[in-house]
């Protein structure tokens, strides 16, 4: 599997935006699929678009996640989801997943306090909140802070 490593990022539904809200792993996809029409064999894809540490990512890799995220994030056109995540390689795949999905994406700093955090999405309303491990508890007490 490319990048994501299952229980590193939790995602938030709509319906868990909510005082109590359950915590919904990030789907880790087995039946991933590239679209139909894409193609990948072209070798300018094989160079390298994404350095993070000691790993590296080519182009075809990086069309395979944004691709694999958007599926599992399967956002409608035009909502919004949060990214509450320090630098790391799949905050990228999320942005262009995002994108992808046609729907708007909430930036938040991976600094930010619970009180920041339940304002932006008080505030935003969005369909989805994604978070890493380490922004997790934060993420949790703004959810649960929500009106």
């Amino acid at each position: 599997m490319w990048g994501l490593e299952p229980g590193t990022l939790f995602q938030y539904q709509s319906s868990n935006i909510t005082p109590g809200g359950d915590v919904c792993p990030f789907p880790a996809r087995d039946d991933f699929h590239p679209a139909e029409g894409l193609d990948l064999t072209t070798s300018r894809l094989d160079k390298t678009a994404i350095f993070a540490g000691d790993k590296q990512y080519s182009y075809q890799e990086l069309h395979l996640n944004i691709e694999k995220f958007s599926r599992a994030m399967d956002l409608a056109p035009g909502s919004k989801a949060v990214i509450f995540s320090e630098n790391r390689e799949e905050w990228a795949f999320l942005l262009f997943g995002i994108w992808r999905c046609q729907a708007t994406v909430v930036p938040m700093d991976a600094m930010s306090s619970a009180e920041d955090l339940s304002y932006m999405i008080g505030d935003c309303r969005p369909e989805t909140v994604i978070c890493s491990d380490k922004t997790r508890p934060v993420a949790e007490e703004a959810l649960a802070s929500l009106d």
